[in-house]
């Protein structure tokens, strides 16, 4: 979806160009939201199905917050004492915390009128080629099949 967008922002920019910059936010917002709940319950899934440590599931259940001091205090407790590679698997879930803070340790809501607005401009043709319709988004599937092996894949180089 964002790299649809993108080609549509593009193509609409270098048409019609605007007078000022507009926000165009993709993602959960006042529509199709994606709530902290559905976050920690997808994310688990996939921990447990694809455990950090290869051939070994989760010893105990996870532990989520929306305070990301509490969370991190609750992973060095489980994590600290260990070394090498799970003290640098440690380290990536403190620094993926703090990148994601912003979207998993609050509740916000965004708004998607930009990107609404952009799509309702687009012929049904072009709608079915370029698909910018967060309601298509089914939350739990993309986190567990996509975003989660995208960061594994790309984001960490398959390390993870």
């Amino acid at each position: 979806m964002f790299a649809n967008a993108a080609i549509v922002l593009m193509w609409k920019t270098a048409s019609e160009p605007a007078e000022e910059a507009k926000v165009l936010h993709i993602t959960s917002g006042d529509e199709n939201p994606l709530t902290y709940g559905v976050w920690a319950e997808a994310i688990t899934d996939h921990f447990i199905h694809h455990p950090v440590s290869r051939g070994q599931s989760p010893k105990e259940p996870f532990f989520w917050t929306s305070d990301v001091a509490m969370y991190e205090e609750r992973l060095r407790a489980q994590w600290g004492n260990r070394g090498g590679i799970a003290k640098m698997q440690m380290q990536q879930l403190l620094d993926f915390s703090r990148i994601y803070q912003p979207f998993t340790f609050k509740e916000p809501i965004y708004s998607n009128r930009n990107i609404r607005a952009l799509y309702k401009d687009l012929n049904l043709n072009e709608q079915a080629a370029f698909n910018m319709d967060v309601n298509a988004i089914e939350w739990r599937h993309y986190l567990t099949h996509i975003h989660a092996n995208g960061l594994r894949t790309y984001a960490l180089g398959g390390r993870w």
